[in-house]
């Protein structure tokens, strides 16, 4: 197990990382990670959610910066590997449901000063403090986030991209559709990709399967990162590569 040095603030290394949650069933993005010896701490599937999402890391696993974490109950055996790594754990204390908003209580972009979330979705008992809060309707916030720099993120939710441009972020508003998710009808661009470094964004898949590679590319250039791929298949949702410490 490498050094573990918590990262400050979620989804944004200062420096490259040691430790990602991942699903324990997204088998490419783990190999990718593991070859350039970063740490995986499995997201294990939940029973009662029956699609392609069961074992996604962003519905399990709520990172609030530092040492703290929130995780869902069916993580409960895991969460001893986190705490050994010296981080402090919070078990929520009801199970995760399989129909929507019931998969969601943890589900929310967090990144810099700010928060996005559904209000109305997410854990009430979860202490937001410090952070600009931007309210929307859509309960899978960060499965349609990708946080890129404190100030900029990438989204394919129109209302999203709104209410951030709103409070002052850069932003990049994608097309939905070409994400794929077991399961389900499409996936959520920031359900593909998580920041492995300040300056390297991994993509589970290849990111010119979307037909807006060129603007991401682009958008990511201009805050100097650079775009990496865990394999040459079609993008694909595996609930978030979530990173949670660095070097």
């Amino acid at each position: 197990m490498n050094f573990m040095t918590p990262i400050e603030s979620p989804n944004l290394p200062k420096r490259g990382i040691t430790l990602a949650a991942v699903s324990v069933g997204a088998e490419k993005a783990k190999e990718y990670l593991l070859s350039r010896g970063i740490s995986v701490f499995d997201i294990l599937p939940c029973a009662a959610i029956t699609d392609g999402t069961a074992a996604h890391a962003d519905l399990h696993l709520l990172h609030l910066g530092g040492r703290k974490i929130i995780l869902s109950r069916e993580q409960c055996n895991n969460a001893e590997k986190l705490i050994e790594m010296g981080f402090d754990v919070q078990v929520l204390d009801t199970p995760l449901g399989d129909k929507y908003p019931a998969d969601v209580p943890l589900n929310a972009a967090l990144f810099g000063s700010y928060a996005i979330l559904n209000p109305k979705t997410v854990c009430k008992n979860i202490d937001f403090s410090g952070r600009s809060l931007i309210p929307v309707r859509q309960g899978y916030t960060k499965c349609s986030v990708v946080p890129v720099t404190e100030n900029a993120i990438i989204t394919d939710d129109g209302a999203i991209a709104s209410a951030a441009e709103k409070n002052g972020l850069a932003v990049l508003l994608v097309s939905k559709g070409d994400v794929i998710l077991p399961g389900r009808e499409y996936g959520f661009i920031g359900g593909c990709c998580g920041l492995i470094a300040p300056d390297t964004m991994l993509f589970n898949g290849s990111l010119a399967s979307h037909k807006d590679s060129e603007k991401i590319r682009a958008f990511l250039s201009s805050f100097g990162v650079r775009a990496e791929e865990a394999g040459d298949f079609q993008l694909t949702d595996i609930g978030s590569i979530l990173p949670l410490a660095e070097r």
